[in-house]
C-alpha cells in the first residue's frame, strides 16, 4: 500500500513521464518533416517508443492494451515507409534552383485555372546537372497573364491562333522567342494574332475551363480560327486531379451519360485540409496507396479524352469554320499511349503525332529535347514543330 504523499509523488511522477513522452512525440515528427529523409518512418518510430514508454507506466490493462495497438499501427506504417523508400528509384542526379523572379507565380488561387503566372511579370529560371548549366532562360507574361508570343508589338489581324497545353505549349527551358507558339507568329509574319494559354503543370482540364468560363473569350481580341493543344500521355493523371502541384485545379468527372462535368475544384470537398494534405505528400504510403502517385487507369484515360474532345466541341461550336488540333507527344510507347491514341482517334481528333513530325525522334531523341535529364523540347524541336503547324495545318 502507499500513502497519500507517495500516491501523489507517483502520479506527479507520471504526469511528468507522460509529458516528456508527448514532447517527444511532437518534436520527433517536426523535425523529421523538415530536416530528415523518409520523415515519415522516423515519425513513426518515435511513436512506437512513445507507445513502449507507455505500456511500461501504465497501471491498467486497459489502457496497455490500447498502447500496445497504436504500438503496432505505428510499426507497420513506419515498416511500410521503409519498404517503399528501399524500393524506390533513385533520384535524377540533378539539380533544379528555381530562380523566378520573385511573384512570378501568382500567390492567390485561380478558381478558373488553380494557379496562373503574375500578369505582367518577368521570371527568370536555371537548371543545373549536377554542376553543368542546362539552360538560364527568361519567361515575359503580359497583361493578360499569358507568355509573349510574338515578335509584333501590335498585332492588328482579325483572325487568331490559340495555343494550349503545358510546359511543352508554354516553352518551359527556352526564351520567349524559341517557343512553338512564338516561332509560328514568327513564320505567319502577323497573318494571326497568336496567343499561348500554355503554363507549366496545366493540362486539358485548364484548357476546357478556360474556354467554358470565358477566360479565353475574355482575353482573344479576334476570331480564332484555330486551336492547338499539345497532349502528353503524363497529362492524363493530370486531369484526374493526381498532380501535386495542381491542388485547386479544376476538376471534371464523367457522368453516367458518358459526358464530361465541371464539379470544381480538385481541393473542394475535401475531408483534408491542403495544409496537413502537403505534409502528407512527404508519406510514402500516402503517395502510393491514396495520394497522386498512383498509376492512371482507364477510367483516368476516358475522362482525357472527354475531356479533350470538350474543349474541342465547345471551340469549334463558338467559333464556326476553326478547326481544333492536337499534337500527341509520345513520351514512351507503352500501353497507356497505345490507349490514349486510340481514344483521341474515336473521337475523331483532328490528330498528329509527333514521331511523324519529328524526324527519327525515338532513334535520336537527345537532339531534340533540353538534356537527357530534362525531356522539354529544346528551340529546334520547337522550329520544326511550328513549320509543321504551318504548312500543314494553317495552310
Amino acid at each position: 500500500m502507499y500513502s497519500g504523499l507517495e500516491l501523489k509523488s507517483k502520479k506527479k511522477y507520471l504526469y511528468s513521464v507522460s509529458a516528456a513522452f508527448v514532447i517527444f512525440g511532437v518534436i520527433v515528427p517536426l523535425l523529421s518533416l523538415n530536416f530528415l529523409p523518409v520523415p515519415f518512418f522516423w515519425a513513426a518510430l518515435s511513436w512506437v517508443f512513445v507507445c513502449i514508454s507507455a505500456i511500461k507506466v501504465s497501471s491498467k490493462d486497459s489502457w496497455k492494451i490500447v498502447w500496445i495497438n497504436l504500438c503496432a499501427i505505428f510499426f507497420a506504417l513506419g515498416i511500410f515507409e521503409a519498404f517503399f523508400w528501399i524500393r524506390a528509384e533513385p533520384p535524377p542526379q540533378s539539380r533544379y534552383e528555381s530562380t523566378y523572379t520573385r511573384g512570378y507565380f501568382d500567390k492567390k488561387e485561380n478558381d478558373i485555372l488553380g494557379y496562373s503566372p503574375t500578369k505582367n511579370h518577368v521570371g527568370a529560371s536555371k537548371l543545373y546537372h549536377e554542376d553543368e548549366l542546362v539552360y538560364d532562360v527568361v519567361y515575359t507574361i503580359d497583361p493578360n497573364g499569358l507568355r509573349i508570343s510574338s515578335p509584333l508589338k501590335e498585332q492588328e489581324s482579325k483572325k487568331c491562333l490559340l495555343f494550349f497545353g503545358g510546359s511543352f505549349t508554354f516553352g518551359e527551358g527556352v526564351n520567349d522567342d524559341q517557343t512553338m507558339p512564338y516561332q509560328v507568329s514568327r513564320k505567319t509574319h502577323g497573318i494571326y494574332r497568336v496567343y499561348n494559354f500554355g503554363f507549366h503543370g496545366y493540362g486539358p482540364h485548364q484548357m476546357l475551363s478556360a474556354l467554358e468560363h470565358g477566360l479565353v473569350e475574355g482575353i482573344v481580341e479576334c476570331v480564332p480560327q484555330y486551336a492547338i493543344f499539345q497532349a502528353l500521355v503524363s497529362h492524363v493523371s493530370r486531369s484526374a486531379g493526381l498532380a501535386s502541384w495542381d491542388q485547386h485545379g479544376p476538376k471534371y468527372i464523367l457522368g453516367k451519360d458518358g459526358q464530361v462535368h465541371y464539379v470544381g475544384s480538385f481541393d473542394q470537398n475535401r475531408l483534408i485540409p491542403p495544409g496537413l494534405s502537403e505534409y502528407l505528400q512527404k508519406s510514402l504510403v500516402y503517395e502510393k496507396i491514396l495520394g497522386s502517385q498512383r498509376p492512371i487507369n482507364a477510367d483516368d484515360i476516358n475522362l482525357f479524352v472527354g475531356i479533350v474532345d470538350k474543349a474541342r466541341k465547345i471551340f469549334e461550336t463558338r467559333y464556326p469554320g476553326s478547326e481544333f488540333h492536337v499534337l500527341l507527344w509520345n513520351e514512351t510507347m507503352d500501353e497507356h499511349y497505345k490507349k490514349v491514341l486510340v481514344g483521341l482517334k474515336e473521337s475523331s481528333l483532328r490528330l498528329h503525332k509527333i514521331s511523324d513530325i519529328l524526324p527519327r525522334l525515338k532513334e535520336e531523341e537527345s537532339i531534340y529535347i533540353l538534356h537527357l535529364q530534362d525531356r522539354h523540347p529544346n528551340a529546334m524541336a520547337n522550329k520544326i514543330i511550328a513549320d509543321f503547324v504551318v504548312n500543314n495545318i494553317l495552310m
